[in-house]
């Protein structure tokens, strides 16, 4: 798993980056990482997708690093505890393509 401190920016190459603020996801995670694995398979380009674990109670973050040994495309940054906005906030410098408004609303 890619700590913090180890990852670079590469603002030149395209691609998707999706950022993921999760908080005490253990239990709906599998699902959501299926289907954007689903999604990925069908992206012709690169894709990337950052869990920011806004401080879980949970195994949250045990399973996104145990997804990510065989997952190339999936990344988590662990923080305490400060909210969703926080959490985007916090991982809105790390995406390798940059940061976009979206165009709908999720």
């Amino acid at each position: 798993m890619t700590q913090i401190s180890e990852m670079t920016r590469l603002s030149e190459s395209s691609g998707v980056s999706i950022i993921f603020p999760a908080y005490s996801e253990e239990q709906r995670l599998p699902r959501t990482l299926g289907e954007l694995d689903r999604y990925q398979s069908q992206f012709d380009g690169d894709f990337e997708v950052i869990v920011a674990d806004d401080g879980s109670s949970d195994g949250t973050a045990a399973l996104v690093n145990r997804e990510a040994l065989t997952t190339p495309w999936l990344r988590l940054l662990r923080r305490p505890r400060s909210g969703k906005g926080a959490a985007v906030c916090d991982v809105a410098p790390l995406p390798r393509w940059g940061i976009h408004e979206p165009t709908t609303k999720l």
